[in-house]
């Protein structure tokens, strides 16, 4: 059984430094789902929004991760664990949440909320979802994030998701992740 690490490390401070600036200098534009990309490395593809890009993949501990990021502050996580990671989705979203409060290079955490949502169907296939109201104060000033993790039904590899945007922005950036996840597949490579 393989165990999460809570985000930690040089990586994810980064990761995280940088989902701040983005957040503060968020612009909010919408995914291009007109001229999309597609991700195939690794045994694991999936499209995504023209004006998104990949800012990291890598292998850390037996786990790849792929990071996906809009224009604005839309971030979605991709983590392939070659063993299963034990943990049911809830558990798995409160390590994710908890490593990110305590990796936060600037600002705090605020709280969160956890909830179990309803499975979003794309075509033949169903993922659990569990959602979470989080928030981080910054200079005295809150700002509300909203973030939703994911699990890739299968045999073999397990495949973990989430995705992460202001709570503003939700509805403008979910078809970006949208395309993400009814495209997401793996294979072993």
């Amino acid at each position: 059984m393989a165990t999460i690490h809570s985000p930690g490390g040089a990586f994810w401070r980064v990761l995280w430094g940088a989902m701040l600036l983005l957040a503060l200098a968020a612009c909010g534009r919408a995914p291009d789902l007109e001229n999309t990309h597609t991700y195939q490395q690794h045994g694991i593809h999936f499209s995504y929004p023209g004006n998104w890009s990949i800012s990291d993949d890598k292998e850390e501990d037996g786990t790849r991760y792929i990071v996906v990021e809009g224009p604005s502050d839309a971030m979605l996580v991709l983590q392939l664990f070659t063993q299963d990671p034990g943990l049911p989705l809830e558990g798995y979203a409160r390590a994710i949440s908890h490593g990110i409060g305590e990796n936060l290079p600037v600002g705090k955490p605020g709280p969160s909320h956890f909830q179990p949502a309803a499975p979003r169907s794309f075509g033949d296939r169903s993922l659990d979802v569990v959602q979470e109201q989080a928030s981080l104060v910054m200079l005295g000033q809150q700002v509300a994030f909203e973030r939703a993790y994911y699990q890739l039904p299968g045999d073999g590899p397990v495949l973990m998701m989430f995705h992460q945007s202001m709570a503003e922005d939700r509805s403008k950036v979910q078809p970006g992740f949208d395309l993400i996840l009814k495209s997401v597949g793996w294979r072993a490579p």
